[in-house]
Formats: structure tokens, C-alpha cells, sequence
């Protein structure tokens, strides 16, 4: 065992350690034993224009049409970047990392055997901008910008400005659906909206903290209400973990991120514990995360989440799912396998030796199973398999790779403010989801779905318990177990187990099971009379 001080690299409190932290990261990497590096307690800083740029395809991100004519597809940065690191731990030692300027948090890329803990990140002056409605006549509103934000009048109009952006206030306006709404009434309840100043005829600054819109009526618009306006697109993220296997994160603190808080893709053996990503006490903001908290794509072995704090998403809490891939063309024992989802492609997720399932999109039933023996990317969306067997191979089948299915546990955790589901659930492996408080999610609270025709979300549940848990304030059906079919066929989902949970504030029924067999719902605590529906299941104990 290799015990170094990060103040050996030249990484001191209080300083830009943007150039100092990659000349470590690279210096640890030629380490022949294990290597944990020791941090000095304090405040550290990174400024993003000094980080590395390079491509990186990134799941449930930026599609390729998202970018503008002058910018470079893919082009990506991290404060932390590893690449190729085997048996490194970085103990922060509950130090504090400022990042100014646009930048994902952290890289961990063809890794192993990784740990990083006890750091907190925030961002400096964040990309995600607060009107907050203050005074509403008739026909005329104020709105009041928040203390982290500044606004200028530009040649773009009125913009949010700071470093590395210029936000115009009137983008996209007239189309986007997207801005999230936080009443002052109800602080834990997100959802989303219509832009604020869809239907405004005019707006101006009145000062720099003010700015005053005119409508034809503004009654729908009600006083301290929030609306956040930011970039949609999921260009940058906080932790990306890519093909790498036994990583650890513990007690990190993610106050802000562009995109999801942790994507993880083609990777395996994840911990996530004792995790807090949620707004800082001291900020204005009530949001930490534009997109999910949690990604899990295309992963292996077990994941697993356990005493953390989520609060605050633009997404799902969880997701974790894998792919169905299109049949486009068999030749021999080769088929053609092509990424659908303008937001998911461009890694290489199969392995020699790996099961695929052939599916089929319609009914989200198996028809068959082959072995990898062979995979190439021909480009950043289609996939050469070669194939121990192509009976069942048949263009516009999909395919799943059953060998990406990982084990979850999802434990003691506190789950608020969650715009759309607690979490999407969509693997064969073994999941147990306990002992959690989900206090308030717009949409479902726990969703087996599974689809073929838009998302691309493979596939089946075969083993979940969901047991212990409190569910307060969902604003949508709780559970659903709902896989997304064209015509029933048969169940997809099986094996579901939900007991001893305690749903409350939710009038209608707290369950509701499609397409799916072999159900106990046992000894849970309900605050309604009609508690469960039950369509084309099988083998229901109740």
C-alpha cells in the first residue's frame, strides 16, 4: 500500500489546483500497488477552462442534432478526470471543490478498483436561472431574478451572463415544456411548465435585479412562484463512470449538475454510499440536478445505493435499464445491431461471451437467445455481432444483451423533489428496494416499464422486492408496473414482491400491475380504499 499527501503535488487549500490535480492524477497512475492519496482539509479550486477537452459519448445525453453548427459534437470536460487507473483511492478529507466555468465533476473511465470520498462540489456561477414572481397586476408581472444570478442587456436581448455562458431570458420561449415550477407553498413539490414569458408581449429590465412582463392576462401566473430556466441539453455531467469495474463513491455532496448527477454505462460493481446531492443550505436554489440523479446503463454485477440523500432533480431519481438494440441486417452468423435513441450511442456495451435475448418489440417477449463471440462498432450507431446461432435473428427484432443486467439494492435512502419517477426499473437481475423514504415525486414513485418503440429501455423484471419503504406525496400511481407493449401476448415482468410498505397522501389506487405475473402484495399500510388495480396479470396473491 502507496500512502500519498496530495500537498506533495503541489495541491494546496485555498489555490487553483486545476493543472496541479492532473499532473497527480497522471503521476498515481504509474503506481505498481494499491495507492490512496490524503487531501488537506480546505477549499480548492478548478477552473474549467484549464481542463482537458476531449470526445466522449455519453448515455442519456446530448444528441448529435442538440448541437450547433459551430460547436464540436461530444466534446467534453471534467474537473476530475481519470483515465486507466487501477487501485487508486482519493480521500478528499471533507474538503470543499469550487468549479468555475462549464465542466463535469468527474471521469472515471477504463478504471478499476477506484474510490473516491468525503468531497463536497459546487459550482460557481451555475447555468440554472430563478425568476420568482414578486408582483402581478392584471396585465403586468415583476418578476425578481435570483441573488446567484446576474442579467445584462446584450445584443441577444436580455441574458443570464457568466462564465462561459450568455443565456438569453427569451430562449426558446414559444416551445419549451421543460421549466421547472416550485410553488412557495409547497417547496418539496417540482413539476413542470411552460416558459413564463410564453405569452408576454414585451419585457424589460427594470433594474438589475428586476425584470417587468407585459400579458394580454396573467392569471395564470401566481406570486412567489419559482420558474427555472437553463440549458436543456445534457452536455455536461457530474460523475461519469465509463467501462470500468469496482468503483466506489462515498460520501460525496454534488450541490449542482448540469445533466445527471452519476451516469454510469457499459460498467460494473458500483457503490454509491452515504451520498448527499442536494441543494447547498447557503444557495438560492431548490434544484441540484437539470436531468436524473442516477443513470445505469448497460452495467453488470451489483449496484448499489445505500444512506444517501436525493432531493432536488429535473429527472429521475434512478434509472437503471438497458438497451434494445434493432436488427437492420444478418449475414452468416452476423447481425447488424443499431443504437435507436438519439440520446444513447456511441460505446461499445457487448463482450465475447456475452447472452443476447431476441426480442420482440411488440409483445417485450423473448423468442430466442445467441452468444457473442464477436462485437465491432462499425460507426457511432451500428454494432457487428457475430453470433453463435441466428435462428431467431429477423430484421426489426431488437435485441438485448442479458449479460448487462445488474443486481440492485437501493436502501435507507431519502428520496424529494423529484420532477418525474423515484426510480425506472428496468433489469433481470436481482432488486431489492428498502427501507427508503420517497417524500415527493411528481410521477410515479417506483415504474417497471421496458420499451421497444421510443426509449429503447430494455427489459424485463424477473426478481424484485420493493419492501419497508415510505412513500409520501406522489402525485401519480406510486407503483406502476407497466411495460410499454403494442399487443399483449403475454407478462413481461415477473417475480414482484411488494411488502410492508407504508403509502400515504395519494387518493386513488397505489399499485397498479400490467402484463405481468407471479405478485404478492403483503401487510403494507395503505391511506385509501381503492388500493390496488390489476390488468392481465397472472398469479396474483393480495
Amino acid at each position: 500500500m502507496n500512502n500519498l499527501n496530495a500537498r506533495d503535488f503541489g495541491i494546496l487549500p485555498s489555490n487553483d489546483i486545476t493543472d496541479q490535480l492532473k499532473s497527480m492524477i497522471e503521476a498515481i497512475k504509474t503506481e505498481s500497488v494499491p495507492t490512496t492519496v490524503m487531501f488537506e482539509r480546505g477549499e480548492y479550486y478548478i477552473d474549467a477552462d484549464k481542463c482537458n477537452d476531449r470526445i466522449i459519448h455519453i448515455t442519456n445525453t446530448v444528441a448529435r442534432d442538440e448541437f450547433g453548427p459551430n460547436e464540436v459534437p461530444h466534446l467534453n470536460r471534467a474537473a476530475i478526470d481519470i483515465q486507466g487507473a487501477t487501485d487508486v483511492t482519493l480521500d478528499f478529507n471533507d474538503s470543499i471543490l469550487y468549479i468555475s466555468g462549464k465542466s463535469s465533476n468527474i471521469f472515471l473511465q477504463n478504471c478499476q478498483n477506484i474510490c473516491i470520498k468525503n468531497l463536497e462540489i459546487r459550482h460557481v456561477d451555475t447555468d440554472m436561472h430563478v425568476l420568482t414572481v414578486v408582483k402581478r397586476g392584471l396585465f403586468k408581472v415583476v418578476f425578481e431574478i435570483a441573488d446567484h444570478d446576474q442579467i445584462a442587456q446584450t445584443e441577444n436581448g436580455i441574458c443570464f451572463v457568466g462564465k462561459g455562458f450568455e443565456h438569453p431570458l427569451l430562449k426558446d420561449r414559444h416551445k419549451a415544456f421543460w421549466i421547472f415550477k416550485i410553488a412557495e407553498t409547497n417547496r418539496d413539490t417540482v413539476c413542470r411548465t411552460s416558459h413564463p414569458l410564453r405569452n408576454a408581449l414585451s419585457v424589460k429590465m427594470i433594474d438589475s435585479r428586476h425584470i417587468q412582463a407585459t400579458y394580454p392576462f396573467s392569471i395564470s401566473l401566481r406570486r412567489n412562484t419559482h420558474y427555472y430556466l437553463y440549458d436543456v441539453r445534457r452536455q455536461y455531467v457530474g460523475i461519469l463512470i465509463d467501462n470500468s469495474r469496482n468503483i466506489t463513491l462515498e460520501n460525496i455532496k454534488q450541490r449542482f449538475n448540469y445533466s445527471l448527477a452519476i451516469v454510469a454505462q457499459n460498467s460494473e460493481n458500483i457503490i454509491v454510499h452515504k451520498v448527499d446531492f442536494s441543494p447547498a443550505e447557503d444557495n438560492d436554489l431548490l434544484m441540484c440536478s437539470c436531468a436524473d440523479f442516477m443513470q445505469f446503463c448497460m452495467c453488470r454485477g451489483q449496484i448499489s445505493v445505500t444512506d444517501s440523500k436525493f432531493e432536488g432533480a429535473g429527472d429521475d431519481c434512478l434509472n437503471v435499464h438497458g438497451i434494445h438494440f434493432k436488427i437492420t441486417k444478418i449475414v452468416d452468423n452476423y447481425v447488424t445491431a443499431r443504437f435507436m435513441h438519439p440520446q444513447a450511442y456511441g460505446f461499445e456495451p457487448f463482450r465475447s461471451g456475452d447472452k443476447i435475448a431476441f426480442i420482440d418489440p411488440d409483445t417485450l417477449l423473448e423468442l430466442g437467445q445467441s452468444e457473442v463471440t464477436e462485437s465491432k462498432m462499425s460507426d457511432e450507431y451500428n454494432i457487428t455481432l457475430r453470433l453463435t446461432d441466428t435462428t431467431y435473428a429477423k430484421t426489426g427484432l431488437v435485441i438485448e444483451n442479458i449479460s448487462a443486467c445488474p443486481d440492485l439494492e437501493f436502501a435507507r435512502n431519502y428520496v424529494n423533489r423529484i420532477i418525474t419517477r423515484g426510480l425506472l426499473i428496468t433489469t433481470r437481475g436481482k432488486v431489492n428496494v428498502h427501507h427508503n423514504i420517497f417524500n415527493d415525486t411528481y410521477m410515479s414513485t417506483i415504474l417497471l416499464s421496458d420499451d421497444a418503440k421510443s426509449w429503447y429501455e430494455s427489459g424485463m423484471c424477473r426478481d424484485l422486492t420493493i419492501s419497508d419503504n415510505t412513500i409520501n406525496h406522489c402525485h401519480s400511481v406510486p407503483i406502476l408496473i407497466c411495460p410499454d407493449i403494442v399487443r399483449y401476448r403475454d407478462s413481461v415482468h415477473s417475480n414482484i414482491r411488494v411488502l410492508n410498505n407504508t403509502f400515504c397522501d395519494y387518493p386513488d389506487a397505489v399499485i397498479n400491475c400490467r402484463f405481468a405475473e407471479n405478485i404478492t402484495i403483503a401487510n403494507n399500510t395503505f391511506a385509501c380504499k381503492n388500493k390496488i388495480i390489476i390488468e392481465r396479470c397472472k398469479n396474483v396473491v393480495k
